[in-house]
């Protein structure tokens, strides 16, 4: 390793693998005692530490515990412990190995025949080279700009070309995800890595983002699994043939299980999503198939039964994104579970989940509602207040507004009045980073609240004030931004090049409604709403047809 390969993030985490590869010595996939004590040792001798026998192994006995291992010094580290264990920092110094002292730069030279000459690569000075089963080749050039390779069609039209996955996954019946192996880890697949000249096989950015997804050991998978403890019922009969499980509880409950793991876990995921979401626009661009939900509103449950349906096996391998319109806590019992299901998705798919912001991903309009004494409630006033500011800092960076094909605008409350747009859509582009009140952006505000009005609400004085206004009129029943119109709305799509407008905000009773003469749909995607009989339903866009899914949560 060059000794300015960073020892953090993605090629932190490649280079744990690496490191795991050259210490297992039978490619056993796990560390025995022998190769992990012959890591301790050069780990302790490019530390200065002393490296005799006695001292090797009292750090190798103090070692199992860090690495989650129940049993003694003659039990084995899978790769899993030992990258969790390193990622979390509780097994430290390993930056200091398969160091060379000074960079290397391979120089490419050219022969006669013109072919390309590679100078061989030395021994590291801490031994052996990787017992790969293909060569590995990875360097800082590779992650920081991992050029997309084209094919040029018949038309001339250069588009990306198709590469191999790096991972296979196992599905049970039920479509849960079961078993997740990189191809260079599985028997017969060597060919996967094996090709000539500066062909070899090579990790860019986008296959590192594969690893990330499919590291069950990262914070949005750790987040994941406990969340499926959540979910689970658990009987006298679970616990009495199940020693791992102590108590009963029902399902949708944490039971006698104390949260502060929970809220740690939660507290990571945070961090980790954070630079994801303020790298995102305010406008997202998508193409179809995208599936639209809107409200959620603390209900896990119904969330769950989307996930049955449209993401079973994960959003990473189905083909389709998944757009959400806002309005994710306040009112359901489960907030704080819905936004960590959410926040660990979107960090480990951020391509596939996309989060818009609602009116309540808002501080005071949580402090008004449930959001915020749910936190406190659920994991005390100290860490319920960290952890209520963490995800509202996410919020404050959330995308506002998406555009489908070019032709679908999806946003949380509605059009917003002509006079914030200067003519055209790209101005919400424009609202600053990150927003925390309606000071700071009026558009922002109009685009979460709006509402539009139905032709059964109209009056003549109604009437009036719409005319007056090119379709527009204050929102009197919410004491916040205007009503808007189908004069309006035509308008809206006319300048912008749209045909729809998809947006949440207003329960409906079948979970969705076709409003303003077909061009605009309101989609709701929490069942049973504050004691209501309505349905849950979204979206799909594809195909050119916008097509309705209503939710059976029976």
């Amino acid at each position: 390793m060059n000794p300015s390969t960073p020892h953090g993030g993605i090629p932190a985490e490649l280079r744990c693998r690496f490191m795991f590869r050259y210490y297992d010595a039978n490619n056993d996939r796990v560390l025995n005692p022998q190769e992990f004590k012959r890591l301790l040792r050069d780990l302790r001798s490019a530390r200065g530490l002393p490296v005799d026998e006695a001292a090797i192994e009292t750090e190798a006995q103090g070692a199992f515990a860090i690495f989650d291992i129940q049993g003694d010094t003659s039990s084995d580290i899978p790769l899993d412990n030992f990258l969790n264990a390193v990622g979390h920092l509780r097994f430290r110094g390993t930056s200091s190995l398969l160091r060379v002292q000074s960079s290397v730069r391979t120089k490419k030279v050219e022969d006669d025949r013109g072919a390309v000459v590679t100078p061989a690569r030395k021994r590291p000075a801490t031994g052996r080279l990787f017992p790969l089963n293909a060569a590995v080749s990875v360097s800082s050039t590779d992650l920081s700009s991992s050029p997309k390779t084209t094919t040029r069609k018949s038309d001339g039209e250069e588009v990306e070309s198709y590469e191999l996955a790096m991972h296979s996954v196992k599905v049970r019946r039920s479509g849960i995800l079961a078993d997740v192996q990189t191809l260079w880890d599985m028997d017969g697949s060597t060919s996967a890595g094996s090709n000539t000249g500066e062909q070899q096989f090579k990790l860019n950015l986008c296959r590192m983002n594969s690893i990330v997804s499919f590291n069950m050991r990262n914070s949005g998978n750790e987040m994941l699994g406990g969340l499926r403890f959540f979910e689970k019922e658990i009987t006298a009969e679970d616990v009495a043939q199940n020693k791992g499980l102590k108590s009963v509880k029902p399902a949708f409950d944490w039971g006698p299980t104390s949260l502060d793991k929970f809220a740690e876990c939660l507290l990571e995921v945070c961090k980790a999503l954070k630079p994801i979401v303020q790298k995102e626009p305010r406008l997202l661009r998508l193409k179809a198939p995208v599936y639209v939900l809107g409200d959620i509103h603390g209900n896990y449950c119904d969330l769950l039964c989307f996930e049955k349906v449209l993401w079973r096996m994960g959003p990473v391998l189905t083909p389709a994104s998944f757009l959400f319109l806002g309005d994710y806590v306040d009112r359901g019992a489960h907030g704080v579970e819905v936004v960590a299901y959410l926040f660990a998705q979107k960090f480990l798919a951020p391509d596939r989940m996309l989060l818009l912001r609602g009116n309540h991903e808002l501080r005071n309009v949580q402090k008004n509602f449930t959001f915020y004494e749910e936190c406190r409630r659920k994991f005390g006033e100290s860490t319920g207040e960290r952890v209520w500011s963490a995800i509202n800092d996410i919020f404050d960076y959330l995308p506002i507004a998406a555009v489908i094909d070019d032709e679908i605008f999806c946003v949380h409350g509605g059009v917003p009045h002509y006079k914030l747009l200067n003519g055209t859509i790209e101005t919400i582009n424009k609202i600053p980073k990150p927003l925390k009140s309606e000071a700071e952006s009026p558009l922002a505000w109009e685009l979460m609240w709006n509402d539009p009005v139905g032709t059964d609400r109209i009056t003549p004085d109604l009437d009036r004030l719409l005319q007056a206004d090119q379709g527009f009129t204050p929102n009197n029943r919410r004491g916040t931004g205007h009503f808007f119109s189908s004069v309006a709305l035509d308008l809206f799509l006319k300048a912008n090049g749209l045909s729809h407008v998809i947006r949440a905000h207003e329960m409906k009773q079948a979970g969705f409604q076709i409003q303003q003469d077909g061009r605009l749909l309101t989609v709701f995607s929490s069942s049973g709403y504050c004691n209501n009989t309505n349905e849950a339903a979204c979206i799909l866009v594809d195909r050119r047809r916008l097509r309705t899914i209503r939710l059976d949560t029976s």
